[in-house]
């Protein structure tokens, strides 16, 4: 007898109504992080943003947090703090946007333009210095072509770390009388840092005092010491049996902020190890041991801190030590004759000291007065003999 599984009426409808409930598992809620926002775009986070070009900070009010510094010119660094930024230059002349900007979370920022741009039109452009020479600076700017008719430019420069101060010394003008270049004598005389200001006075005022912020102007942050590009010395050479000496003098204001490295080559180069360099040498010379007869020499150069320039001309050697001239025939048998001469000489003096001669006696006299003597004998007393007359 067969049983059906399913006699009941209605159970295959009840069946299907349980079977999603035993299918599907038994959900947990997770947790999402969601962060915290810092502000929309454009809100007021940072408040009250103020600029000091005399102490060189950006500061503001507002959370102590993370937050970074952005000036127009792409410089941008992370606040002190949380509430300031210290900037190497802050122009006085040239309006640059700067901007304080949260580290992390929804964008939250706050900017300032500085100085105000209402400026009369008329400043000088182009402004840059250099140092040439081994110690003279030069700073040059192109008069504005919008300056009122008459109009002068004046240079004065300002320590930005002391009170020193000064104005240019001696200027350079075009055809139309403008002022054009400043030339500094002594770059040495200067501060390591300073900033360069060109003010446009007009027609028929007096320059302005070194270290007056007038307007319009245009300035610049000065490093001497960075603005110098020497020309590679010259290799002087010489050589020896042993050694070949390689030295260069560098002309420069700054010369302990370069170093120098070598490149030598063997004449001809035949194989990879007839290349040397050597590298950081402080020193203005260098010593070859047993050189090549004949090699190439290139001198490098950087300043500290920065990336090698390219390679000077190569400079051809010909280290090849010349023999002393030949002597003359009739020299060296001449000197022989002479040295025999001189050691006969010597001898003879020798034996005059050792064996001195021994004197002569001195010859007898008939004078019945004199009696003979010895010239070595000691003198003694002399009792004459008298004969006795005969009684």
């Amino acid at each position: 007898m067969r049983t059906r599984a399913m006699d009941t009426p209605g159970l295959p409808l009840l069946l299907l109504l349980l079977w999603p409930v035993r299918a599907t598992p038994t959900l947990t809620p997770t947790p999402t992080l969601t962060p915290t926002p810092m502000g929309d775009a454009g809100a007021v986070v940072f408040r009250n943003l103020r600029v000091d070009p005399a102490s060189r900070l950006l500061t503001w009010d507002g959370p102590a947090g993370c937050a970074r510094c952005l000036r127009g010119d792409g410089y941008q660094q992370t606040a002190h703090s949380g509430r300031r930024c210290s900037f190497r230059f802050v122009s006085r002349c040239a309006a640059a946007n700067y901007t304080v900007r949260a580290c992390a979370g929804r964008a939250a920022a706050a900017s300032l333009l500085f100085p105000p741009p209402d400026a009369p039109p008329g400043a000088a452009a182009r402004l840059r210095c250099w140092v040439h020479d081994a110690a003279r600076l030069t700073c040059e700017w192109s008069p504005a072509p919008d300056a009122p008719p008459g109009s002068q430019d004046f240079l004065h420069w300002t320590d930005d770390r002391s009170p020193r101060r000064g104005a240019c010394p001696a200027y350079v003008a075009d055809a139309l009388g403008r002022h054009t270049r400043c030339v500094f004598a002594d770059v040495t005389a200067l501060p390591q840092h300073f900033v360069v200001t060109v003010v446009t006075s007009a027609a028929g005022a007096p320059p302005p005092e070194p270290g007056a912020h007038a307007r319009p102007c245009a300035d610049v942050h000065v490093t001497p010491s960075r603005l110098e590009t020497p020309s590679l010395p010259r290799v002087n050479v010489s050589c020896n049996v042993t050694d070949a000496v390689l030295a260069w003098t560098l002309h420069s204001a700054f010369p302990g902020r370069f170093l120098f490295r070598l490149r030598t080559r063997k004449e001809p180069a035949e194989a990879s190890e007839d290349l040397q360099e050597v590298d950081d040498l402080t020193a203005n010379s260098y010593t070859i041991r047993n050189p090549p007869r004949a090699f190439s020499v290139q001198l490098g150069m950087r300043r500290a801190l920065e990336a090698w320039g390219a390679w000077g001309p190569a400079q051809r050697v010909a280290c090849v030590t010349t023999s002393p001239p030949a002597l003359p025939p009739w020299l060296p048998p001449a000197l022989g004759a002479l040295g025999a001469v001189l050691a006969a000489l010597a001898a003879l003096r020798f034996r005059r000291k050792l064996c001195p001669p021994v004197p002569e006696p001195r010859p007898l006299t008939s004078d019945p007065d004199v009696t003979p003597t010895l010239a070595e004998e000691e003198d003694c007393p002399v009792t004459p003999l008298r004969e006795e007359e005969q009684a």
